[in-house]
């Protein structure tokens, strides 16, 4: 309600706007409207011929663009059906990644947040329901308009950070209890959902963001209501089910681990493409699962040294503009929330490899194309200050939307 309000107070959003929000909203509408959001995105890029531009045109994009021809190459020479098809969905969220890059922009990231928030709603209360009318085994964990539980509890994840970005001092206070009752709402999805991990994944992540912004007063908040919600939620019979679960599950966890890597040692430098462990499986006679349940293992299974050295040397450029964004007063607070984002995800990636839904891939590149205000077209729009200064100034995010146009003329 609050992001459609917005959107109909300002001015028109441009056509690259509205794809991105576009997308946004799609991630929350089931993975069949996110593979149909992003298939007519790509065709649209392509159509204005845009799509080569996109690649030479970002830092480092070439690295990804070659990864993406390892995986196909790769995937054919071992006959991986599975890696080659699923190598196209990784070829248009590389695609997608870098053209939100070169388009973000503080109102775009802003609004989107807001929606993302606004269309979480939807997903808590399909997971309500799934959980109302089905009999709530643990074998079959309601997973809202997501494919799997987990990657539903990731998004959550996302939608928590969010939340608490928007909640920061100096924000619209007319809206924070909005943003309020969306925290709440995704805790409870959270506790639907079943996911332990993500869980102890917050529990790191946002005391790391809360310290980092200097926001003392809502950590002990947050302390409080963290311990009650988990003194409560361990009252149910069925997360006392989950957590007498832990041990059998961290054995399997290892097992699958010691699978992936043994896959790994087979075929060092390239691996043998995407979901490489199902064929690692198969020969070592391991548990039978679609990846090796961690993010940190999964691309040197998939992709080997070579691969993965493509992936890091990205993200190396990546996080180097993000963390950019700390020098320039108006983007402290989506430093902050991005650095504790982005902690969150990685303490996830330990035991699980979430990120390699569509769904929770897409806005996870989303965030990482925060990387983008940064680049010079947009931080024009900033005055550059020492770190220190930064922290010391207003936690207001950015200038207003007529302030920005007026620099841009």
């Amino acid at each position: 309600m609050f992001a459609l309000t917005k959107i109909e107070s300002e001015r028109s959003f441009s056509q690259d706007e509205q794809v991105v929000l576009g997308l946004v909203l799609s991630a929350f509408l089931t993975l069949y409207a996110t593979i149909a959001a992003m298939a007519a995105a790509v065709v649209w890029l392509a159509l204005n011929k845009r799509l080569i531009p996109l690649v030479r045109n970002t830092p480092k994009a070439v690295y990804l663009a070659a990864l993406c021809g390892l995986n196909f190459v790769v995937s054919l020479y071992y006959f991986n059906l599975k890696g080659m098809v699923f190598g196209v969905g990784l070829a248009v969220i590389v695609l997608l990644a870098v053209y939100i890059r070169q388009v973000m922009t503080p109102r775009l990231f802003e609004t989107a947040l807001e929606l993302a928030c606004a269309a979480s709603i939807i997903s808590v209360l399909v997971i309500a329901i799934q959980l109302l009318v089905s009999p709530g085994s643990l074998e079959i964990r309601p997973a809202s308009t997501f494919i799997n539980a987990n990657y539903y509890a990731t998004v959550t994840e996302f939608i928590l950070f969010f939340c608490l970005h928007k909640l920061r001092p100096g924000a619209d206070a007319g809206k924070r209890y909005f943003y309020l009752a969306v925290l709440i709402l995704n805790l409870a999805g959270l506790y639907m959902s079943g996911c332990r991990t993500a869980i102890l994944a917050l529990l790191i992540g946002v005391p790391f963001y809360l310290v980092l912004s200097r926001r003392y007063k809502d950590l002990l908040t947050m302390a409080f209501v963290g311990a009650m919600f988990i003194v409560i939620i361990s009252q149910f019979d069925a997360v006392q089910d989950r957590i007498s679960s832990i041990w059998a599950d961290i054995l399997d966890r290892v097992s699958i681990w010691k699978i992936a890597i043994r896959g790994f040692l087979d075929h060092p430098l390239f691996g043998q493409g995407m979901f490489s462990y199902e064929l690692a499986s198969s020969r070592h006679t391991g548990p039978v699962r679609d990846h090796a349940h961690s993010l940190f293992l999964d691309p040197l299974l998939n992709y080997g040294f070579l691969g993965t050295t493509l992936i890091l040397a990205y993200l190396r450029e990546n996080l180097r503009s993000i963390f950019r964004l700390s020098d320039r007063r108006a983007h402290v607070p989506v430093f902050w929330m991005t650095a504790g984002f982005l902690m969150t995800a990685a303490l996830h990636g330990i035991t699980d490899q979430t990120l390699i839904s569509v769904q929770s891939g897409l806005l996870f590149a989303f965030v990482l194309a925060t990387a983008g205000l940064a680049d010079p077209a947009t931080a024009a729009e900033t005055v550059a200050v020492p770190v220190g200064a930064a922290r010391k100034t207003s936690d207001k995010p950015y200038s207003s939307a007529a302030d920005i146009d007026q620099l841009r003329k």
